[in-house]
């Protein structure tokens, strides 16, 4: 009998010695789901089929476009027409599930406070800025 302690080390339960034969796992190859190439000790994107290089990975990036209604960057063949506009499988399912309705995700507004604070800082210095000008001219005379 052998313990694994991992999928590359086997361990016999009696002696503790490493079991070279046991240890030996086929190890799934790593290749390019589009063009093939050998991806071993290279760098690689993981795709819900398998994996990508990164050339492919790029192609694959460039190609997307965002759905209609969350912006979620989809590929077109994943595209589904609804109405006047393709939208994503998620979306399309919402859709499927209650029709009537839209669906609406809420969506972060951290960019946009960020902004206005950032504008509100602004005016709030000008504002400091012109009443001190003032002050300072009014004590002058």
């Amino acid at each position: 009998m052998i313990a694994v302690l991992s999928s590359r080390t086997s361990v016999c339960p009696t002696c503790w010695s490493l079991d070279p034969a046991a240890g030996a796992v086929a190890e799934k190859p790593k290749v390019c789901g589009q063009c093939g190439a050998d991806l071993k000790g290279k760098k690689r994107y993981r795709d819900g089929d398998g994996y990508l290089c990164v050339d492919c990975h790029k192609l694959d990036k460039n190609r997307r476009v965002p759905c209609a209604e969350c912006q979620k960057p989809t590929l077109p063949e994943n595209l589904q027409p609804w109405g006047p506009v393709s939208i994503c499988r998620k979306c399309f399912m919402d859709h499927q599930r209650d029709p009537k309705t839209r669906v609406n995700r809420k969506v972060s507004t951290r960019h946009f406070d960020k902004h206005q604070k950032k504008q509100l800082i602004i005016l709030v210095s000008i504002l400091g800025a012109i009443l001190l000008f003032v002050l300072i001219s009014f004590l002058a005379n």
